[in-house]
C-alpha cells in the first residue's frame, strides 16, 4: 500500500525513493529521485533542487508528493490502471494490450 502524501519537510524525503514534483509557478509535472551527496550531508531531488534545511529550495518552489512506485515510460501516455494519468482510450499499454488480444 502506497503511503503518498505531500512532503512538507525536507527531513521526509527518502534517498532512493521516487516523488511527483510540481512547479508552484508554472504547474510543469516531473518524476523526480531523491538522492544524497557523496558524505550524505545533503538530498537533492532529481539533480538540480535542493533539499537541505539550510536551503529549502525544493519544498519553496515545488509541491512534492510521494514516495511513489516508479510508472512505466515516465507516467506519460498510461492510464491509472497502469500508474499513469491519462485515459485508458490514450494508455498506451492499453492499446498495446487491445491489438494483442484480437
Amino acid at each position: 500500500m502506497s503511503r503518498e502524501s505531500e512532503i512538507t519537510k525536507n527531513s521526509e524525503l527518502e534517498a532512493g525513493k521516487y516523488y511527483h514534483c510540481f512547479n508552484r509557478q508554472t504547474v510543469e509535472h516531473t518524476i523526480e529521485q531523491c538522492r544524497k551527496n557523496t558524505d550524505g550531508s545533503r538530498k537533492y531531488v532529481g539533480n538540480h533542487i535542493w533539499a537541505c534545511d539550510d536551503n529549502s529550495q525544493a519544498l519553496s518552489r515545488w509541491l512534492i508528493i510521494g514516495p511513489i512506485e516508479v510508472p512505466p515510460a515516465g507516467g506519460m501516455y498510461l492510464c491509472a490502471k497502469h500508474h499513469g494519468y491519462g485515459f485508458p482510450d490514450d494508455c498506451f499499454k492499453c492499446i498495446e494490450n487491445s491489438k494483442n488480444h484480437t
